[in-house]
């Protein structure tokens, strides 16, 4: 279970990076 929390937290960063890098 934590696994999967880190690996939700990583695709959310990992997504909030690509909005940033976009604009």
């Amino acid at each position: 279970m934590e696994s999967n929390f880190i690996l939700l937290k990583g695709v959310k960063e990992a997504k909030l990076v690509e909005v940033k890098e976009e604009h």
